[in-house]
């Protein structure tokens, strides 16, 4: 029965230390835009450009180890910060 209830506790364990995800998009017109200044922090970041297109998207994949998915919202709120705005003739 101990061993039962120490499985148990262990898989509950290593479920909450798992992580969880969440992708975010924001998207912005790139009309009189001519240049993009980025700051990132940790993690993977990879620009592509297209000619043609008329609008800047960003999709960001958010992956916390860690943090329960229940929790990862209120982690995000508390610990990232994703904006994406035009200010002259630069995106930011």
């Amino acid at each position: 029965m101990l061993r039962m209830i120490l499985i148990a506790l262990l898989s509950l364990s290593l479920a909450a230390l798992a992580g969880a995800d969440k992708t975010e998009k924001l998207n912005l017109s790139a009309s009189g835009i001519n240049k993009l200044e980025v700051d990132c922090g940790s993690g993977f970041l990879r620009i592509a450009g297209k000619a043609g297109l008329n609008e800047i998207r960003v999709t960001a994949e958010i992956e916390v180890d860690g943090v329960r998915e229940g929790d990862l919202d209120d982690f995000i709120d508390r610990n990232v910060t994703l904006r994406l705005e035009k200010r002259g003739n630069r995106a930011f």
